[in-house]
C-alpha cells in the first residue's frame, strides 16, 4: 500500500483498493524436477509464497538457505510479492536474472467473476527469458482445466535492447502481471530461487568528463563484455547521473574536488 509508484493510487471516484498484508505466510521451499528445452532435466529451486509478503522477507529467506530471491526492487524493504507482480518489478539484478516475468514458476488470481485462476509457465528454463525465446503459459481454473493457453515471443516480452517495456501492458491476455492490479486480485506465488553465487565483487567507476556519453559507451561495452550466465556473469549494472550525485550527497572515491558527471556501479 505505499504506492512508491503510484501503482497502488485511486484514481477515481469509488475506487476499490484490496489490502493483502495479511497474505503474509511464507508456504514453504521445495525441489521439483523440470523438463528444459533440450530435453534435459533441471532441479528447481521453487519458494511458494502469498502475495503480502514483503519483498525484503522473501529475499531473507532465500539469503539464509544459500538461494537468490531475484526480483529485488530497491522498494524491498516495503513493496509485496503481488504487487511485483502486478507491476512485473525488477531491480539491480534484473540484468542477470530478468524481472519478475523471468521468475514466475506460477501465480493465483481471484477474479471478478468470483472465479479462481491459476496461471503457469509451461516451459522455464531456470534463466532469463532471451529476444530469441518463445514463452508459454498456462491459464487454469479451479477444477485444474485449461481455461486458454498463451504464447509470447520474447520480443513482445519487451524490446529489443530495453529489458523491460512498461507499454505493452495486454501481453495477450496474460492474467495478471504487468496489469497493475485491474484484471484481479493476485492471491500466492511459486517463484524460481537460484544458487546465490560464492563470491561477488562491487566495482565503483566515476567518470568527470563534460557529458554523459562516455559513460553509456562504458556501459555497453561491459554488458557486451560480461557474460550473462554461468560460473561467472554479470549480476548487476546501476548507473547515476550528476544530478542523482547531488541529491543523494554521494561521496566522491577519486581525489578530485569536482562532482562526477556520472556513476556506474557493476
Amino acid at each position: 500500500g505505499t504506492g512508491l509508484t503510484g501503482g497502488a493510487v485511486p484514481l477515481r471516484p469509488d475506487c476499490v483498493v484490496v489490502n493483502t498484508e495479511k497474505l503474509n505466510r511464507i508456504r514453504g521451499l521445495t525441489t521439483r524436477q523440470l523438463t528444459l528445452r533440450d530435453g534435459a532435466v533441471g532441479l528447481a529451486h521453487v519458494l511458494e509464497l502469498e502475495a503480502g509478503v514483503v519483498t525484503e522477507k522473501a529475499m531473507e529467506f532465500a539469503e539464509h538457505r544459500g538461494l537468490v530471491f531475484a526480483t529485488d526492487p530497491t522498494s524491498a524493504w516495503a513493496c509485496t510479492v503481488g504487487g511485483n507482480i502486478a507491476e512485473n518489478a525488477g531491480g539491480k539484478d534484473c540484468v542477470l536474472w530478468g524481472t519478475c516475468i523471468d521468475n514466475l514458476l506460477s501465480w493465483r488470481m481471484a477474479m471478478p467473476s468470483g472465479r479462481r485462476w491459476t496461471v503457469r509457465r509451461a516451459d522455464h528454463q531456470l534463466r532469463k527469458i532471451l529476444p530469441e525465446d518463445t514463452v508459454a503459459f498456462e491459464v487454469l481454473d479451479e477444477a485444474g482445466d485449461t481455461v486458454k493457453r498463451i504464447t509470447l515471443s520474447g520480443g513482445e516480452i519487451r524490446k529489443k535492447g530495453l529489458w523491460k517495456d512498461i507499454t505493452n501492458k495486454a501481453l495477450k491476455g496474460l492474467p495478471g502481471i504487468q496489469k497493475e492490479g485491474t484484471d484481479g486480485v493476485i492471491t500466492s506465488a511459486e517463484f524460481i530461487l537460484y544458487p546465490a553465487y560464492p563470491f561477488t565483487r562491487t566495482l565503483c567507476l566515476e567518470f568527470f568528463g563534460p557529458s554523459f556519453d562516455e559513460a553509456s559507451e562504458v556501459i555497453q561495452d561491459i554488458a557486451r563484455a560480461m557474460p550473462d550466465r554461468g560460473q561467472e556473469a554479470l549480476m548487476a549494472l546501476e548507473h547515476f547521473d550528476d544530478q542523482y550525485v547531488r541529491a543523494i550527497d554521494y561521496k566522491v572515491k577519486a581525489p578530485r574536488p569536482e562532482t562526477p558527471k556520472a556513476v556506474i556501479v557493476v
